[in-house]
């Protein structure tokens, strides 16, 4: 079975995703970018791999999916992932560390049954 860190690669990547972003438009205000809703779900990373990078990445694939259905407008894609991440229901997931795969697929689950039944 593969290392469970090594499944997150991708997901850690979008930590850094902000400073770089950040450094591309240096010689733009801060009031600039925090017109930019991506920028907001960015800040909400941190560099360690928690469960919150789980919340994060499963409600985008379920709402994309929605998006791709036209059950939703793409500019409602950010404003709802940035109410999710904002629930008490699943800030304290920040914190939280993967223990195994089968934690990750439930809260999976979870979330994108969250968004589905239009919960969220």
């Amino acid at each position: 079975m593969e290392p469970l860190t090594s499944t997150f690669k991708p997901i850690k990547s979008l930590a850094f995703s902000l400073e770089r972003f950040c450094t591309h438009f240096k010689n733009r205000s801060d009031s600039f970018l925090e017109t930019i809703p991506s920028v907001k779900i960015l800040k909400s990373l941190t560099k360690e791999l928690t469960l919150f990078n789980t919340i994060l990445v499963s409600a985008n694939d379920a709402l994309v999916e929605l998006y791709l259905k036209e059950k939703i407008k793409f500019t409602d894609i950010n404003k709802k992932i940035l109410k999710i991440i904002k629930t008490p229901e699943f800030i304290k997931y920040q914190r939280i560390k993967p223990k195994n795969v089968n934690q990750i697929l439930k809260l999976k689950d979870h979330v994108s049954s969250k968004i589905y039944s239009k919960s969220i």
